[in-house]
Order: structure tokens, then sequence, then C-alpha cells
């Protein structure tokens, strides 16, 4: 398993923000990250139910952070992950 560093929201920062995540995001990008963040699913996992490649979840969920952050969110350290492989 290849092994990433990415950012991540607790799940207790995205559930106190999901109201104004949602108007930066759109519908899309918040319910990917939604599915990543609270529900614990694998890029792969949520790549099946959008019929989309695991390495294109990868890369909504690198934009989302992003647009998180330059709304003025803080976003968590690196943590490592093998979410994109599982």
């Amino acid at each position: 398993m290849r092994k990433r560093n990415h950012y991540r929201i607790s799940k207790e920062n995205f559930k106190q923000h999901k109201k104004m995540f949602k108007e930066i995001l759109g519908e899309r990008r918040y319910d990917i990250l939604k599915l990543h963040t609270e529900k614990d699913m694998s890029y792969k996992e949520i790549a099946e139910i959008y019929d989309v490649s695991a390495t294109r979840i990868n890369q909504i969920v690198a934009q989302s952070y992003y647009l998180i952050e330059k709304a003025g969110f803080t976003i968590e350290e690196p943590v490592l992950d093998s979410s994109i492989d599982k």
C-alpha cells in the first residue's frame, strides 16, 4: 500500500462548520468530503459511488481543503493516509 500525506479535518470540526463548508464547496464537493470525513470512507469506496477514479476523488478532496483554507478555516496538520489505495 502506498502512503500519502494529506490534510484532514476532524469530524467535530466538520460537523461544527457543515453549513459554511457546504456554501464554500458546493453540493458535490461537500458530499464527497462528508463521506471521507464523517463516514471514514476511502477514496476508492467514494469513487465507486460516483463512478470516477480514486485519483479523481483525491483531487476533489484536495481542492476542497484548498477552498476551505482559502475561506479562512484552519486545516489540521497533515496525517499519513493510505485511503487512496484502500
